[in-house]
């Protein structure tokens, strides 16, 4: 468990690294991102991440939906909701882990919590959430697909046998 103000200066600087590119944050959105990094085995459920982990999960969908809907045009809609399961918490926790994105003192935890590929998912919905509150959905999208948009176009999904898209009506 770190301080508050060394949990804050770690995520300043993280914020801070070309790849996010959130350049001098305010003292406000500063709080918000060390709520998205802050699990709630230190605090509790009032002072954790879940709250703007719903939110960013919502946010990452919509994002990740037009983003296949805008740049894969030959895709059906059953190859849409096949390659959408990359937001999943196992495939997003993957790919976070692959692309080395939050440095080992970025995630608070409580004593005795180990930081698992479902926390992993977790915060970065939260972190996606602050953007979102701190910034728009603008900036939101923009950082997301910085960051994904070439996992999204690899990503396979494990079973390929895609949904009708007829429908009987």
């Amino acid at each position: 468990m770190e301080t508050s103000e060394k949990h804050l200066e770690n995520i300043k600087h993280f914020l801070n690294t070309p790849r996010i590119g959130l350049f001098q944050p305010t003292e406000e959105s500063l709080r918000l991102f060390e709520l998205a990094f802050t699990h709630r085995s230190l605090h509790g459920e009032t002072t954790s991440y879940e709250r703007l982990e719903f939110l960013g999960d919502r946010v990452l969908n919509l994002v990740v939906a037009n983003y296949l809907f805008d740049n894969h045009e030959n895709y059906s809609v059953g190859e849409m909701s096949k390659k959408i399961e990359f937001v999943k918490n196992e495939n997003l926790a993957n790919t976070i882990q692959k692309i080395n994105l939050f440095p080992e003192n970025l995630i608070n935890l409580g004593k005795g919590t180990d930081l698992t590929a479902n926390i992993i998912a977790d915060v970065f919905e939260a972190f996606i959430g602050a953007i979102y509150k701190n910034y728009g959905f603008d900036k939101a999208r923009e950082i997301t697909l910085n960051l994904l948009s070439e996992e999204i176009d690899n990503f396979q999904p494990k079973n390929l046998n895609f949904p009708s898209t007829t429908s009987e009506g």
